[in-house]
């Protein structure tokens, strides 16, 4: 029987327009279906693309949200009537969940994915309140009448089970990270030119953060935390990579803590680059609020370097405390520091958490292994 799969979600990485591996990961799915079909919120609307014989792309939804929304419902619906679709699968348990539901009245099995930690989250609740509680309720309805659910980690899955859905309806299954760039040899000239770009002295311990300064990732409390560090060991540097165009605010609270010449903001860095990051740095930092899978925390461990972060449920998955790198409570800043400190007094332990690190991810979190697992959960919805 022919299977196809018709997908929808909001992020249009799979045409090109990021830089991270979202087409190669697609089109590896779609090499094991008969057909994937993606409706994506493009920055235009458009024609369909097809980016192979076996994937074609849907990008719809000009204006907001909702004109996305409305458009997604109709090309779906065009979709499932000129194709056999036999399983939707949607990004998340709220809009796109609701288009999946509609659709599903036409015949296919739905499977609703969750890539974060929503649901009575304390902190993502806290962030709009009146709107996240209806989005709390609506995603706890919707997912107990999905034929079958995809979480990135195990804490979800939890939620889920209180909830009173049994689990082996849920699948918990990571985003496919490529890691080959990881593990390349280091280019001592090229951390040289960096550390010499970046004005960081040759023996000066690094550290390293690379993200969207979004709220939840809580750069406060980093920043904080690093203004201690600093007041013990004021030879240690900071790298933050990213885009600050439009949050002035981090550094300048870092020029208020008297973190000048001990922070550098080096903007936005492509993913070619990031291997060279993570090699000149000696720990790398991950502070979120809240989390659902920290992709660049499983390619700082491929690159050997022990990861300190908050304990969120993304973390908790891919860090294992005290062997692979640390895990401090969200939102403080003192534990935060001490656990920097602990680390930049041993190298020797670090370096030895590093290579513990690398070796842990290689092992859980194989792409090949983890897309293989997708589709077979596709299938599964499908009873195919």
């Amino acid at each position: 029987m022919t299977f196809e799969v018709l997908t929808i979600g909001f992020g249009d990485e799979v045409l090109g327009a990021a830089t991270e591996d979202a087409q190669a990961r697609h089109l590896r799915y779609a090499e094991g279906v008969d057909h994937l079909h993606m409706i994506v919120w493009g920055r235009r609307s458009g024609d369909p693309m097809s980016l192979s014989p076996k994937l074609t792309v849907y990008p719809v939804g000009r204006g907001g949200r909702l004109s996305y929304m409305r458009e997604a419902l109709k090309v779906g619906s065009a979709i499932v009537r000129r194709h056999p679709v036999q399983v939707i699968s949607t990004q998340d348990p709220f809009y796109t969940a609701a288009i999946g539901l509609r659709l599903r009245r036409l015949g296919p099995r739905l499977q609703i994915q969750n890539h974060s930690d929503f649901f009575d989250n304390t902190f993502w609740l806290g962030e709009r309140p009146l709107w996240n509680a209806m989005l709390n309720a609506f995603g706890k309805w919707a997912v107990r009448r999905a034929d079958r659910l995809r979480v990135v980690n195990t804490t979800e899955r939890k939620k889920y089970a209180a909830l009173g859905i049994p689990a082996d309806r849920v699948d918990v299954l990571p985003v496919p990270v490529d890691l080959s760039s990881f593990g390349r040899p280091i280019d001592e000239n090229r951390l040289a030119a960096l550390r010499a770009c970046w004005q960081i002295a040759p023996d000066a311990p690094a550290l390293f953060w690379v993200g969207r300064p979004v709220p939840f990732k809580d750069l406060g409390t980093l920043l904080r935390a690093l203004a201690i560090v600093h007041s013990q060991r004021p030879d240690v540097c900071t790298i933050f990579g990213g885009d600050f165009s439009g949050t002035p605010q981090w550094p300048a609270l870092a020029y208020e803590l008297g973190l000048t010449e001990a922070v550098r903001f080096v903007g936005p860095i492509s993913r070619d680059e990031l291997a060279d990051y993570f090699a000149l740095c000696l720990i790398y930092l991950h502070v979120s609020m809240y989390e659902g899978f920290g992709r660049v925390m499983v390619e700082a461990a491929a690159a050997g370097r022990p990861v300190v972060a908050t304990d969120t449920a993304g973390a908790k998955d891919i860090v294992r405390d005290g062997e692979t790198g640390l895990l401090c409570p969200p939102r403080d800043p003192d534990r935060l520091a001490a656990s920097l400190l602990k680390l930049l007094s041993a190298p020797d332990r670090s370096a030895a958490m590093g290579a513990a690190a690398r070796r842990w991810v290689k092992e859980q979190f194989d792409p090949e292994r983890l897309a293989q697992k997708i589709i077979s959960a596709w299938r599964a919805t499908s009873n195919l």
